[in-house]
């Protein structure tokens, strides 16, 4: 692994440095990325190509995989059917408005479904799968998951269970907004990459059985239980494992569901899961890179037990005699703010592009004050770019950002140091000129940078 982190100009101004390197520093030690890190440049850019500056961590011994036929590959990922955000206020009662942001009360299931239809935002499209020079993608759609998921936290939100044509309801809404994700990001990769892909998408209602057999095998492989992945998120709950029985029977249900559930998901990212798909001839390849962020991988402590019991020791990721010997692991920036808030946990939808509001979002941009800031961590222009389309065209104009911050800085050094103290008055006058001129150019190349975010939006969203 090459540590050489300055070769990542954007990633290194686009997110605050020091939390980045302790970001790395507690992954490097945790099961699922232990001893990894940044790939080698050389392999990086022969496989990667702009997406290298977008890596946190990978996966160790990745650079042996794509240099022979033998060691071939197949990138894949898979897609959120719902923010965090949107689920949180949904179990709150509320749906967000996608293009105002106004709350507005549940007071029906084809409401709900309708919503769904149009909550497809550009930050689930960015993170369900990275981009790579080759042509070979695989997502899976969990529709089945969210289905169910989305079902239970309606009913406890409107007190009811759901009668089989509102399941039918909500199931279509989900399956429509699917298709609609898959279409969006094939042409999001076509156009970052130039060339036309393979993207295949599987449902995951089509292989369920199979999902729930392989998860089965793996727990008995390892020899854990879902009730053993419970009792972590137990005893958090109660703050001592003694508290367990206070605990009521609805919410222990509730917690072995959710585990129940979650460990289908879990499973997507095992050699078992790999070994599925290459039976069903999903995968044509000898080996799997996933390329997605780290964060759906350390949510919580049951996930974080999970992660030691199957990654460990002989079981590391491209281990040759472990269960996860074909399979390696690309952790990606995703879209955040500069102190690595998710945008699909902290912003609304009204907040991030979506399909609904892009061209109102883009409008505004280019009104915003703060696309003249020569602080990039808050210049909205300079995050816009680097969430969304850190390549090509726009990634060489954030480089060009990043250039005239460095030149203003030198600048500035220089007057401070040239003119003395006692000429407070002459110094401040030249300080003011050199700030004003730097913060337009700044704005120039904000605007040129919006106008390529817009040209790409303008193309993927469009039916």
């Amino acid at each position: 692994m090459d540590n050489n982190t300055n070769r990542q100009e954007l990633l290194n101004f686009g997110r605050n440095f020091q939390k980045l390197q302790f970001l790395r520093n507690r992954l490097k030690k945790s099961s699922i990325f232990f001893n990894g890190g940044i790939p080698k440049y050389e392999w990086s850019k022969k496989h990667l190509g702009d997406t290298y500056d977008k890596v946190i961590i990978a996966s160790q011994g990745i650079e042996k995989l794509g240099e022979t036929k033998n060691t071939s590959y197949t990138v894949i990922g898979g897609w959120c059917v719902m923010r965090t955000f949107c689920i949180q206020k949904i179990s709150n009662g509320q749906l967000i408005d996608p293009i105002s942001g106004k709350p507005q009360k549940i007071i029906s299931i084809q409401q709900v479904s309708d919503w769904i239809k149009k909550a497809i935002s550009m930050d689930g499209i960015v993170q369900a799968i990275g981009i790579y020079n080759g042509k070979e993608y695989v997502a899976i759609s969990e529709v089945q998951l969210w289905f169910m998921k989305i079902c239970n936290t309606l009913e406890m939100c409107l007190e009811r269970n759901l009668n089989e044509k509102e399941k039918e309801t909500v199931y279509k809404s989900i399956e429509f907004a699917e298709k609609k994700r898959y279409k969006i990001t094939k042409k999001y990769i076509e156009y970052v990459s130039g060339k036309n892909i393979n993207l295949v998408r599987i449902v995951d209602k089509d292989i369920f059985k199979e999902l729930v057999i392989a998860r089965d095998a793996l727990f008995n492989k390892v020899g854990i239980t879902i009730n053993d992945l419970a009792k972590p998120l137990l005893t958090r709950l109660l703050k001592t494992s003694d508290d367990e029985l206070s605990i009521n029977i609805k919410t222990k249900k509730a917690l072995i569901q959710y585990i129940d559930t979650s460990s289908i998901v879990w499973l997507m990212y095992t050699g078992y899961y790999v070994k599925l798909l290459q039976k069903h001839n999903y995968i044509k390849t000898p080996y799997v890179i996933i390329i997605e962020p780290f964060s759906p991988i350390h949510n919580n402590e049951s996930r974080v037990l999970f992660n030691h019991l199957v990654y460990s020791g002989e079981n590391a990721y491209l281990n040759k005699k472990g269960i996860n010997n074909n399979l390696a692991y690309i952790a990606i920036s995703e879209s955040s703010s500069y102190n690595f808030n998710k945008s699909t946990s902290y912003l609304n939808i009204s907040q991030v592009p979506n399909i609904n509001n892009y061209k109102m979002f883009i409008n505004l941009l280019k009104k915003d004050k703060s696309i003249n800031e020569l602080d990039l961590s808050i210049n909205e222009a300079f995050q816009l770019g680097f969430n969304y389309l850190p390549y090509g065209k726009c990634k060489q104009l954030l480089l060009e950002m990043i250039r005239i911050i460095k030149e203003y800085k030198k600048e500035k050094k220089i007057i401070k140091t040239n003119i003395k103290k006692d000429q407070r008055s002459a110094r401040q006058e030249k300080l003011i000129s050199l700030k004003n001129n730097y913060k337009n150019h700044i704005y120039k190349l904000s605007i040129q940078v919006i106008d390529n975010v817009e040209h790409a939006f303008s193309i993927i969203f469009k039916d």
